[in-house]
């Protein structure tokens, strides 16, 4: 890592100063802000602007160990031979006409608040009478000298307020200063440990690398594990919090570890306002009660680390007394009731740490729920500790440990309960199809009409849909939606597996009605599946996705991505983040796509819930090699087959078709083909309407015959403008056709599809010239939206018109020869022997009148 970060996130603010460096209105700047926000940093960035400018700079660093000394901050800059036992008055005339002698001066003092008295004068007197344009940093609640204040108070210098970087300027600097993709979840968890501060983030990046918890995995900057810095950063956190009281240091000890806290939880309250004037503690109003917390969080880091393990376990233990007798009265207190207990050796009945454990889950926080829920069942918790045990192993991806909680434990307590966990962990964790389905409905047998057999349908219902069985998934979920018993906890359930086996058999509208409908359900059902809303937008988003609404689908899987993001929970942030890639990609934003799908994955390696990595790199294999990057392609499309999960059928078409797309950019047409009806074939035996079109329609885009009429008939079959638009691009043969089809897609948003369809109209005036220019310029212009995006249909605008006169296994072999193939190579790729390449180049030399070094120059690829 470069030890000086370039300089980011604050252009808006350096634009400013260098405006106000060469207007005449002022003699100077002043940038207050606190320490480590980058006040140094932005001001000698001016001076290297000033200083291009022709001016000369002077330096002046103020610290404590001049303060007393006249003039010892610019004791440098008095004239030689100067007596400093001289009247003020005399020095200061003396430094003015020093620097006068320059044309033009701007002098830079670091640290102002440190300055001695007669210095600060000196400053004032140089700005006042236009000898220097002055720049001065400021720390924050610092007392500052009067001269100083009064270059901004009566208006001789502007002050800057420098705040700390926002989050987005945080993924800025992170970027810049790491030179690469940093995931999202990486930057907010920095953002929030540094607060923005500059100085902060910069040496925990460092510590983060040294020790390695920050690593560059799939492209991606993440941080691994807890927040832990090293040593230079410990240093600065512990400067901070020097000539403490010992009773201010009782205060932070408590915040450290139990933050945030009311009031009634702190010892020494008396000590808070001086606390809070130094910047150590905040106090926010949280609903008409006071909460108190640490200014900076890694500060508790600091104060953690330093403490010991019995001060820590007696502080804990008290938080948790205090609790215990004040009532658990607010939603939180359960959790940290059970977690100051357990933490502080403190006992806990296993009633109160089921109770914990349930409200974690709620909260998404698998491992509170494990911990709590593993210690009711050794205080003797019963069936519902196991059950609850087994469930966040099962979330957090331990599908064995899971099973073997499972069989440990014996029948009872919440039996509805135990039969969906077996039967989830079964699916998603281990793979078995059969025995899961078995499990459910033997549990239905059991039960018999009621609510809980409901339940156990709708839940059968989800893994079939995802099975690769949408119209059975949706039988089984139309029936529980129409039962009398069935409560709202399984009509939430249920319409997690209707809505994207509408979507996926064609019957986008429904979905999006059937999504639309089924909030209210879920946000009822909400204390038993608290991730049901998220699983209903991620179908609705599917819905808008297969329906052409791409735009929707953007804004929707934009906000589900931020909301999952800011959530302290993984659960549904990988699946998020792949169907942002998704409505990226649709809508032609390659490269963001691309960006967007290698976030995706770094997310899913870490918790593929949904088996959705395998989707994700399909779709990152498609972005690349429309970028022409065919080897990353070829990796991206390996690693998708490599993990993909046997028993969910959702997207095989979809990892057929990224394999189809690279062969054909490899020159592999006939395979291509190939692979495109076979993708069309396997939606078709899966009974995935939407699916099959799309890989019909990306066959039309790379000019395979024949799929005219399977597109029009799922023109009728399939909701929405998208697969219309599909057909009538299938069906367009005159110019006029393919333009009308090029402005659907666009209006669609799909800009991509919109340029190809532009680019084939091109193709398709071969007689009027005008047109076919005003196509081509459309074309282009289009495809400067798509980010690099480079297909066979653009790369078709610039190919020779000659080609056209080849046949199909012709232009496979001169396209492969224009890629700077060998005839044995090309053999090879194409199952052909030598002789027949041989004879295929010979009759095209002939009929083209071109030789093989001209072939690359034909296809636009010299």
């Amino acid at each position: 890592m470069e030890s000086n970060w370039p300089l980011t996130g604050r252009t808006e603010e350096l634009d400013l100063l260098e405006k106000i460096l060469v207007g005449p209105d002022h003699c100077g700047v002043v940038v207050s802000g606190p320490a480590g926000v980058g006040k140094t940093r932005l001001a000698t960035e001016l001076t290297q602007r000033a200083a291009e400018r022709g001016c000369v700079v002077e330096r002046v660093t103020a610290n404590r160990s001049l303060s007393d000394v006249a003039f010892g901050a610019l004791i440098h800059l008095v004239p030689s031979g100067a007596d400093t036992s001289d009247s003020t008055v005399e020095l200061m005339q003396g430094l003015r006409d020093e620097l006068r002698r320059e044309q033009q001066v701007l002098l830079f003092v670091d640290d102002g608040h440190l300055l001695d008295d007669a210095s600060a004068a000196a400053i004032h007197m140089l700005a006042a009478t236009g000898t220097v344009f002055v720049v001065v940093t400021v720390r924050a609640r610092e007392p500052v000298a009067d001269p100083i204040t009064t270059l901004w108070k009566d208006g001789l210098a502007v002050r800057l307020e420098l705040q700390p970087l926002s989050r987005l300027e945080t993924a800025d600097v992170l970027a810049a200063g790491l030179a690469g993709q940093v995931s999202r979840l990486t930057v907010n968890r920095l953002w929030y440990a540094t607060r923005g501060n500059v100085l902060f983030l910069r040496e925990l990046a460092r510590a983060g690398q040294m020790s390695g918890r920050l690593c560059l995995r799939g492209g991606v900057w993440s941080w691994d594990g807890d927040i832990a810095f090293g040593e230079r950063l410990s240093e600065l956190i512990e400067a901070r919090l020097v000539g403490l009281t010992a009773d201010e240091t009782a205060v932070l000890e408590v915040l450290a570890v139990g933050e945030p806290l009311e009031l009634e939880f702190l010892p020494h309250v008396d000590v808070l306002e001086s606390l809070e004037a130094r910047g150590l503690v905040s106090a926010t109003d949280d609903g008409g009660r006071v909460s108190i917390r640490l200014a900076h969080p890694l500060y508790g880091e600091s104060l953690r680390a330093r403490m010991g393990m019995l001060r820590r376990r007696a502080i804990l233990s008290g938080l948790a007394d205090e609790l215990a007798a004040a009532g658990v009265r607010r939603r939180g207190d359960l959790i940290r009731l059970a977690g100051w207990s357990l933490d502080g050796g403190r006992a806990l009945d296993p009633e109160t740490l089921l109770a914990a454990a349930r409200e974690a889950r709620h909260v998404f926080d698998h491992r509170a729920t494990e911990r709590f829920a593993r210690s009711a069942t050794e205080k003797g918790g019963g069936p519902d500790a196991h059950v609850l045990l087994a469930d966040a192993l099962y979330w957090q991806c331990r599908h064995d440990e899971a099973a073997a909680v499972l069989s440990r434990s014996h029948e009872g307590g919440h039996d509805a309960w135990r039969p969906i966990v077996t039967a989830s962990n079964l699916f998603w964790g281990l793979g078995d199809t059969e025995a899961a389905e078995t499990v459910l409905r033997k549990a239905q047998d059991d039960f018999g009409p009621s609510p809980e057999h409901d339940e156990f349908a709708a839940h059968r219902a989800f893994i079939v849909m995802f099975n690769g069985r949408p119209h059975e998934a949706r039988a089984i979920a139309e029936a529980v939606l129409t039962s009398a018993a069935a409560t709202d906890l399984s009509r939430a359930r249920a319409l997690q597996a209707l809505i994207p086996a509408l979507a996926l058999t064609g019957h986008t509208n429904r979905a999006i009605e059937a999504a639309d409908a089924g909030i209210t359900f879920a946000r009822s059902a909400s204390a038993d599946v608290p991730w049901s809303v998220n699983y209903l937008q991620a179908g609705q988003a599917t819905a808008y996705w297969l329906a052409g609404r791409l735009a929707d689908m953007h804004a929707l899987a934009q906000e589900g991505y931020t909301a999952a993001t800011n959530r302290r929970t993984d659960d549904v942030r990988g699946l998020w983040a792949t169907l942002l890639g998704r409505a990226l990609l649709s809508r032609g934003l390659v490269a963001s796509a691309r960006h967007q799908f290698r976030e995706a994955a770094d997310l899913l390696r870490q918790h593929d819930f949904g088996s959705m990595l395998s989707w994700c790199h399909a779709g990152q294999s498609i972005a690349a090699t429309w970028l022409g990057d065919l080897d990353g392609a070829l990796e991206l499309l390996a690693e998708a087959q490599r993990v993909h999960q046997p028993m969910v059928h959702t997207h095989d078409s979809e990892i057929l078709l990224a394999e189809a797309w690279l062969a054909a950019a490899r020159g592999e047409h006939s395979r291509a083909e190939r692979l495109v009806r076979s993708a069309a074939d396997t939606a078709v035996a899966r009974g995935q309407r939407a699916l099959e079109a799309l890989a019909l329609h990306d066959g039309v885009r790379l000019g395979f015959p024949g799929l005219r009429q399977r597109l029009a008939l799922l023109a009728d079959q399939v909701d929405g403008e998208l697969v219309r638009c599909f057909a009538a691009h299938a069906a367009a043969q005159a110019g006029t056709e393919f333009l009308a089809v090029s402005q659907r897609f666009e209006e669609l948003g799909a800009t991509l599809l919109a340029a190809e369809t532009a680019a084939s109209a091109a193709r398709a005036f071969t007689n009027d010239i005008n047109a076919k220019a005003a196509a081509v310029h459309r074309c282009r212009a289009l495809a400067r939206r798509v980010e690099g995006a480079v297909t066979p249909a653009l790369r078709a605008v610039d190919e020779s018109p000659v080609l056209a006169a080849l046949t199909t296994r012709e232009r496979e072999i001169a396209e492969l020869v224009a890629r700077r193939l060998s005839n044995q190579e090309i053999s090879d790729r194409l199952t052909l022997s030598i002789r027949t390449v041989e004879n295929h180049l010979a009759r095209l030399y002939g009929r083209l009148g071109v030789t093989r070094n001209d072939l690359p120059g034909l296809f636009g690829l010299d």
